[in-house]
């Protein structure tokens, strides 16, 4: 799906948006409308490419192993900054690579 689409326009973009700017009064309220925004995410990256779901699936799963809550898992400052480093190559090293060599050859 691209921005600028018919579907995007009218039928995306202002189901979500109103979703977005409705208050939210509850933790459990805020935690819905996340998983919802993600899963929305999801369906729009993956519209015309399906195979992008699983890359963000990747890249996402990738920040998990770092996050802040998972910090007990990396018992050491050096450990938690490796995990850190890593995570930021590997994401930055997938959009260089679709960003310059994928896009540049025409196969997406």
């Amino acid at each position: 799906m691209v921005f600028s689409s018919h579907i995007f326009l009218f039928y995306f973009l202002p189901r979500f948006s109103g979703d977005l700017l409705r208050p939210s009064f509850s933790g459990r309220a805020f935690t819905s409308r996340t998983t919802l925004f993600t899963i929305a995410s999801y369906i729009f990256y993956g519209w015309l490419v399906p195979w992008f779901v699983v890359l963000m699936l990747f890249v996402h799963d990738l920040g998990l192993c770092v996050r802040k809550d998972n910090h007990h898992a990396w018992p050491g400052p050096m450990k938690r900054k490796a995990a850190l480093i890593t995570a930021i190559v590997g994401d930055m090293g997938l959009l260089i690579f679709f960003k310059y060599y994928m896009f540049n050859r025409g196969e997406i």
